[in-house]
């Protein structure tokens, strides 16, 4: 069975996205008490006939929700305001510096300082928003209550009114969820060769690699771990690129650790104090979405805080 990718890692600033809230409606339901401080999910609680996404937090004062409007944020516009160009059309691509763009972020603008105004009014106080958004999504990040925040949910315009809360990963059967087993075993590819990504460069843009963790070395046996794979090189044998590749001069670092598994790091960030062609990961990071995306088969264990479920 053809195994394994092949990672390459580049060093970059580290960038974060703030990911959309779904807009999906749930079934309609009566509204919690007040006084019941369970946390309401938006398959329980509706905002009114109106359908609003709501999401309830666990406390008796304020928290901060996540107010979303209808309207699309600037990437996905696809028209339909009153003398407002499409910024998805065809033929063209987001600019976030563009006529269109710039246009139609003024009119979401306009709609947030409206919203603003209008959930003052429900709550019967100032609010600030902590902060704003028009690219990732369209809405507001504000403090409220349980009651103010079923309030602003059923005003006109509003789409899905969410607590921000961190959520623990309890899962580690994604694989299964997309059917990646019929891929590897290849009941699911057209010649039914399983594949597990031999022969596929993927390219990180993150904080850097560290290239000692399993997750990047060309054999994990299975007494450490692993699967006693042994990866090709697609380039060929000792065939590197970025700092492990001699005649990239400006890059070169004869200490880092290339092999058959990881081919190769650029590093992009001169704001540290590393040397050139350093590209070695201090914060984790990158290491993580590297090996998520193409790491090697590895024993992991778990770690759970006290008396939290495993």
């Amino acid at each position: 069975m053809i195994r394994r990718t092949i990672a390459t890692s580049a060093v970059i600033a580290l960038t974060a996205g703030l990911a959309p809230v779904a807009l999906a409606a749930p079934a309609q339901a009566a509204p919690p008490s007040p006084d019941d401080l369970r946390k309401q999910t938006a398959a329980q609680v509706a905002g009114g006939e109106k359908g609003t996404v709501l999401t309830l937090g666990e406390r008796r004062g304020r928290e901060l929700y996540l107010v979303q409007l209808e309207d699309a944020a600037v990437p996905a516009y696809g028209g339909g305001v009153e003398g407002l160009s499409a910024v998805q059309a065809e033929g063209r691509s987001y600019d976030a510096t563009a006529s269109r763009e710039r246009t139609y972020r003024e009119h979401l603008v306009a709609e947030q300082a409206d919203l603003e105004t209008r959930i003052g009014e429900v709550t019967g106080r100032s609010v600030e928003p902590r902060f704003s958004y028009t690219e990732a999504l369209n809405g507001l990040a504000v403090r409220l209550t349980r009651s103010e925040a079923q309030r602003v949910a059923g005003l006109a315009g509003v789409a899905a009114v969410q607590v921000d809360e961190e959520l623990e990963l309890q899962t580690d059967v994604g694989p299964e969820w997309i059917g990646a087993p019929a891929i590897w075993d290849g009941s699911a590819t057209p010649d039914g060769t399983g594949t597990k990504g031999e022969g596929v460069v993927a390219g990180i843009i993150d904080s850097g690699i560290n290239a000692a963790n399993p997750s990047f070395h060309d054999v994990v046996p299975a007494e450490d771990g692993g699967d006693g794979y042994d990866h090709e090189n697609p380039r060929g044998s000792g065939s590197y690129v970025g700092v492990c590749d001699p005649a990239n001069t400006a890059f070169y670092n004869p200490d880092f650790e290339c092999n058959d598994k990881l081919i190769g790091a650029w590093d992009f960030d001169n704001r540290d104090d590393a040397q050139v062609g350093y590209g070695y990961d201090e914060n984790g990071h990158g290491s993580h979405t590297a090996s998520t995306t193409a790491g090697n088969q590895v024993a992991a264990t778990t770690y759970s805080a006290e008396e939290t479920p495993e």
